[in-house]
């Protein structure tokens, strides 16, 4: 079911990095903290899966640490792409 547009989403995804294999041996971290890799998956994953739910001049609000703040805003572009904008 699709749902109607939104005007403000509010998150706080997990964005510490965990090693791939990580969880693998301790699941200290696999519910709260596991950003992925670099810290950055479950963020991608909201923002490019967030910007598609807005309305049109619609807010997306997320706290989040970045470990490279150089290379966001690239990222950032490429994640969202003309929606971005």
């Amino acid at each position: 079911p699709s749902l109607p547009p939104i005007d403000l989403i509010l998150c706080n995804p997990p964005f510490v990095p965990v090693p791939p294999d990580f969880n693998r041996f301790s699941h200290r971290y696999d519910i709260f903290a596991d950003g992925g890799p670099d810290g950055e998956e479950v963020l991608a994953a909201v923002l490019k899966g967030g910007v598609t739910l807005l309305n049109e001049g619609g807010r997306l609000a997320v706290v989040t640490e970045l470990c490279n703040p150089r290379t966001f805003p690239s990222k950032l572009q490429t994640w969202l792409g003309e929606r971005g904008e």
